[in-house]
């Protein structure tokens, strides 16, 4: 397929919104959950690797379908699986897929200022997906989608201030774009947000306001946040200490796979002998 020139003026606003939409859905509410169940035995689901690989290769597959209809014909037909995907499993697939989005010249559709296109350019620089990893042209793509109220995009510049990527480290400035993305309802910049409470970066120290923040990230199922918010109750900070509630948040965030409460929770198996349903994680 040959696109020539800049198509951001065919592929209208709402169309690229309604689409997105469409791939999260599908890819993180059921496709992610289908392949964590088969990779991880999520769910009490017995590990199948075969099966796993086969959703990958789904996903994949599909992908270079949602650049063709996304960028070139953003209201093909329901049918087509619009899913989106960063497989490290599948690393060649997936650096075609982000060459084929060059190919259809996203950079240009940014550089119009959509900025879903934005991200997703700044996200193939940052992890160098399809181009050479390059921090500066990152930060410039993230900033103009994050300067348009892009939620994931402020939250990707915090990071890139929060960890020094291209930028001097500058906790202040991360506080800031990562409070515009939370207060758009941004999980995982609640939950950075709470730590940057919770450890006083640039802030002053507040281990209320921190576990305010977990408890908005937790509640859209962020499982890092249930098993902080367990470690919080455990060690007093913000809130009493209560062991019975650490260990009920460090349950509820190992059935979602988080690898810290699943690690503890085979700990205490390990310790114990005793089947990890019915482990008294205090």
């Amino acid at each position: 397929m040959n696109v020539s020139g800049s198509i951001a003026s065919s592929v209208p606003s709402k169309g690229m919104n309604d689409l997105y939409q469409k791939i999260n859905k599908y890819v993180y509410e059921i496709r992610m959950t289908e392949l964590d169940e088969y990779l991880y035995g999520m769910n009490r689901q017995k590990i199948d690797n075969e099966k796993a690989y086969d959703i990958i290769n789904d996903i994949t597959d599909s992908l270079i379908l949602f650049w063709k209809a996304a960028f070139v014909d953003p209201y093909c037909k329901d049918d087509i699986h619009f899913e989106l995907c960063r497989f490290a499993e599948n690393e060649s697939r997936a650096i075609a897929l982000y060459e084929k989005a060059l190919e259809l010249n996203i950079e240009g559709m940014a550089e119009d200022g959509d900025t879903y296109a934005c991200v997703w350019l700044g996200e193939m620089y940052e992890n160098g997906w399809g181009v050479d990893t390059n921090y500066p042209k990152a930060v410039k793509w993230y900033r103009k989608a994050a300067e348009l109220g892009h939620a994931n995009a402020q939250y990707n510049l915090g990071r890139m201030y929060h960890h020094g990527r291209s930028l001097d480290h500058n906790y202040s400035t991360a506080v800031e774009w990562y409070r515009k993305a939370a207060e758009q309802g941004h999980a995982d910049a609640q939950f950075n947000l709470g730590r940057m409470y919770e450890y006083g970066w640039d802030v002053d120290r507040n281990y209320s306001t921190a576990m305010e923040w977990y408890r908005k990230a937790e509640k859209q199922g962020h499982a890092h946040a249930q098993y902080i918010i367990g470690l919080m109750y455990k060690n007093g900070k913000g809130v009493d200490i209560n062991y019975s509630t650490a260990a009920e948040w460090y349950r509820k965030a190992a059935e979602q796979g988080d690898d810290d409460a699943f690690n503890l929770g085979i700990a205490k198996q390990r310790s114990k002998g005793t089947p990890m349903r019915n482990i008294n994680l205090e």
